[in-house]
């Protein structure tokens, strides 16, 4: 905080901050005084939409990538997905498969695709987001575990299915490596689920 405060009182042309939205209103407001350029990255619930007519190999492999590159800890990560309920099952299926044969281990290993997470806490909170969607009616179709025999912060690979707006996975950053799922019947349908963060 105190850095932070600093560098925006300081003679800076232009700044950029990646962080909670309270703080980043705070930035906002601050920089709009001496109208400084501000980039704000904010954390969000970056959607993927599967339409009618997509290539379910190319989407899967997609939402797989998209969502478990650097463990699901990237600001643009795929952390939900909408998919025309005319395809979800193929999707789900295809999902499923490739998400089972990631390897999970030391990120620096060229062999691994999915290391561990940065943060104990930031662990417990995925726990927390996947085990609150199960116990509200989601359905867990691969990992939603941690993986203790390759250390502390390791986390499987997990897809969640019929999740719902009532879930916090579906409405707040989860920031690691789980893909929600749920359906649509239409393009307009998606296009309003998908603004609904």
């Amino acid at each position: 905080g105190p850095t932070g405060a600093a560098l925006l009182n300081s003679e800076i042309d232009k700044l950029v901050f990646t962080g909670s939205v309270p703080t980043g209103k705070r930035i906002a407001q601050s920089a709009a005084a001496r109208l400084l350029p501000v980039v704000l990255e904010l954390g969000g619930k970056d959607p993927m939409l599967v339409l009618d007519d997509a290539d379910i190999d190319v989407a899967s492999s997609a939402a797989i990538w998209g969502s478990f590159v650097n463990a699901g800890q990237a600001c643009l990560s795929v952390e939900r997905c909408y998919v025309h309920r005319s395809q979800y099952t193929r999707f789900l299926d295809a999902c499923v498969q490739k998400a089972k044969r990631l390897r999970v281990g030391n990120g620096l290993d060229p062999e691994v695709d999915v290391g561990p997470m940065i943060h104990e806490r930031q662990l417990r909170m995925v726990e927390s987001q996947v085990n609150e969607a199960v116990a509200q009616g989601a359905r867990l179709l691969a990992g939603g575990s941690r993986l203790k025999n390759l250390g502390p912060n390791f986390y499987a690979p997990t897809i969640l299915a019929d999740v719902t707006h009532e879930m916090r996975s579906m409405r707040e950053e989860t920031f690691g490596p789980v893909l929600s799922v749920a359906p649509f019947d239409c393009d307009d349908d998606a296009v309003r689920l998908a603004n609904d963060s």
